[in-house]
């Protein structure tokens, strides 16, 4: 289920900037079509606090152009 929640919220989010600020410096027109976080509930584990970032820009998103998606894995 998601829900509102704050622009720079991690953990899981549908549209939105992306948490972590390297890859708003890298992509700073993009926006989060898909944030996942680790879960260790589901056994999720993306290395040690991994996150992956499916981006795209607005123009992109409003031309429903999905070959244009970006997947950037952040990990520490």
């Amino acid at each position: 289920t998601f829900s509102w929640a704050d622009e720079d919220f991690d953990s899981f989010k549908l549209l939105g900037r992306p948490y972590y600020e390297e890859i708003k410096e890298l992509y700073p027109e993009h926006i989060s079509l898909l944030q996942i976080d680790e879960q260790e509930r589901w056994g999720l584990r993306l290395y040690d606090c991994g996150m992956l970032c499916f981006l795209i820009t607005p123009e992109e998103l409003r031309q429903r152009a999905w070959d244009q998606v970006r997947l950037y894995f952040h990990s520490f």
